[in-house]
């Protein structure tokens, strides 16, 4: 009897610590593929630029910087910009005047830019033989249009990054970059604070009341592709 009743206490016990396992990481999963703060799950590209930022983005996660909202490119020419749209919270991104501060703008831009192009080079409307290719910020220029500051809590500091339109624009990046193996790319942006409904059955940006523009970016990104052996 002793015999079984142990044999019975190590069963209910494995049983329990694999339930419990399996929970969390179920928990870890779920917290993993939902947005913030929609509660929406995240598309795979969505996912790929929070992983990034997670993993490989290490100042940006500490400014809080989270992936909002992509869009891709489509070959439709009626819906065929492609964007990124990257958040970040006003506590712990302010100057001495209680403003947002600009590098902390400035990063969110550039950082959006950057998404927004290498997005779109690893998507399967683009070219997968892209994936490796390296992409680096050469030059910017951003205008703080106006201060930001009084933020609360369900509002929340966006910047956009657009593709150019047009699908002649962007066969024509890919065709000069795989004769010459790397070309430039020319990305505009425009940050604006969104004030959220919290409304979890839909998605965040659009459920959100827009402010005026409030920063416009450019961005020029030069792509290089691996070498050729």
């Amino acid at each position: 009897m002793t015999t079984i009743s142990s044999h019975r206490t190590d069963l209910l016990l494995f049983v329990s610590i694999a339930a419990v396992a399996s929970f969390l990481w179920a928990k870890k999963q779920k917290e993993k593929t939902l947005h913030s703060k929609s509660g929406r799950i995240l598309s795979p590209e969505e996912q790929y630029v929070a992983d990034s930022i997670r993993v490989n983005m290490p100042p940006a996660r500490r400014m809080g910087i989270t992936v909002e909202q992509v869009i891709l490119r489509s070959e439709d020419t009626a819906v065929d910009e492609g964007s990124v749209s990257l958040s970040m919270p006003i506590k712990g991104n302010t100057n001495v005047h209680g403003t947002a501060f600009a590098g902390s703008l400035y990063s969110l831009c550039v950082l959006s830019a950057w998404y927004t192009l290498v997005i779109h080079l690893r998507n399967p409307l683009g070219d997968n033989s892209l994936d490796n290719a390296t992409v680096v910020v050469k030059s910017s220029e951003i205008q703080y249009k106006k201060p930001l500051w009084n933020i609360e809590d369900n509002q929340m500091i966006v910047a956009t990054s657009f593709l150019a339109s047009g699908e002649e624009a962007w066969k024509g990046f890919l065709k000069q970059l795989h004769e010459k193996g790397k070309t430039t790319c020319g990305i505009n942006g425009e940050i604006r604070i969104k004030t959220t409904n919290n409304n979890s059955d839909s998605d965040a940006l659009s459920n959100s009341k827009e402010t005026v523009v409030a920063v416009e970016f450019k961005a020029t990104l030069c792509v290089m592709l691996p070498p050729t052996k």
